[in-house]
Order: C-alpha cells, then structure tokens, then sequence
C-alpha cells in the first residue's frame, strides 16, 4: 500500500519549486466565484496550454490576463494547485488535475503561465505564507533581503528592491523558483512546493 508521504513523493516532489506569478515560477491564478477560491500555476511542455485552460474551465477558474511565457529549456513540467492561499497536497487534487500532471511527464516544459491582476498594477507588497500562516509582509519598495525555512527545513531567501522580489538561494532540488527571476505586479506569485512557500505580491 502507497503511504501518504510516498505518495506526496512521486506526485508533489517531483517538479515542484515554483516560481511565480506562478509558474515560474508559475505566475498565476485563477479566481473562482464563491468562498472556495482555485487558484493554480502551471509550466507545461508544448502544445499544453489548452489543458490548463480547460482544467480552469472545470474547477470554474476565471484566469483574468496573463500570457504564456517561453522558458529557457530543461525545466520539468509541472502543476500546483492552491485552495485561497493555502498551497494543496496532491492527495486533496480534483482527479483531472493528477491525471493532467501524470500525462506530462517526462516531456520538458516549454512554457509558463503568467498571471496577474486584470489591472495588472504593480504590486506593493509581497506576503509571504507558510502551512501555518503569514511568515511576513514586505515592503516591495524597500530593499531587504530575508531567510524563510518551511516543510523539511528548505530554506528559501527572498530579496525585495525596486517594486519587486526575488528567489536569490534555494535548498529544494529543482530550483524552478530561483530560475524565475525577479516578479513586481499584483496577483504574481512565487510557489515553493517542497517548502510549502508561498510568496503572493499584493496591490
């Protein structure tokens, strides 16, 4: 019998820092109407765009604006899915969703989604959440540079400086949150999966 944690292994572990606005650090979310608010990211190989966009039609996600976004080569696809601001073990995933991020596998990822507000403001702050709740607020305009250490003790260290942020160190295996780079407008987030980290840019 598959253990939880064997499980979490195979199906979250296996591509899962991501960066933001999610992907990317996968960049994006989705908003669906209710108190039960999806939100995904997402960095498929070619060809996948319309997947994601019909897992958003079934779990009745508005993506708002965002664009599909090239990658530099050798990212592994993957998928993460967020319930409000609480990041979702696999085990909690719709059917369609763990079925959509199985038929990836092994095909390299050639694009991210990046979503942000409609407005697409720039972004004052970035909160930065754990299991447990907000680790930190900070100043997006103020240069600071911070340690975070989540699930497993994987450590993340985010710097802020000129309206943006940035992952500039990393312990997960992955790195796909360090390779996105620096991220500044409302509604881009930064995904952490092995540390379960989320860092989310507000207006």
């Amino acid at each position: 019998m598959t253990t939880r944690r064997e499980f979490l292994n195979r199906t979250l572990m296996g591509g899962a820092a991501f960066g933001a606005g999610m992907l990317a650090g996968l960049g994006p979310f989705g908003r669906a109407a209710g108190a039960s608010r999806w939100s995904l990211a997402a960095r498929v190989p070619a060809g996948a765009e319309a997947d994601v966009e019909a897992l958003a039609a079934e779990l009745g996600l508005d993506l708002g604006r965002g664009d599909w976004q090239p990658l530099a080569g050798g990212e592994s696809p993957d998928l993460v899915l967020l319930r409000g601001t609480r990041l979702l073990d696999p085990a909690e995933w719709p059917s369609q969703a763990i079925a959509l991020r199985a038929r990836w596998s092994g095909h390299p990822a050639s694009r991210r989604l990046r979503l942000t507000d409609k407005e697409r403001r720039a972004a004052r702050r970035a909160v930065v959440r754990s299991r447990d709740g907000i680790l930190a607020a900070l100043d997006l305009d103020r240069e600071s540079s911070r340690v975070f250490r989540g699930r497993d003790r994987q450590r993340m260290a985010l710097v802020t400086r000129g309206g943006g942020v940035e992952v500039v160190e990393a312990s997960c295996r992955h790195q796909h949150c360090l390779r996105q780079g620096r991220v500044g407008l409302a509604g881009e987030r930064i995904v952490c999966a092995p540390a379960g980290l989320v860092v989310t840019l507000e207006a």
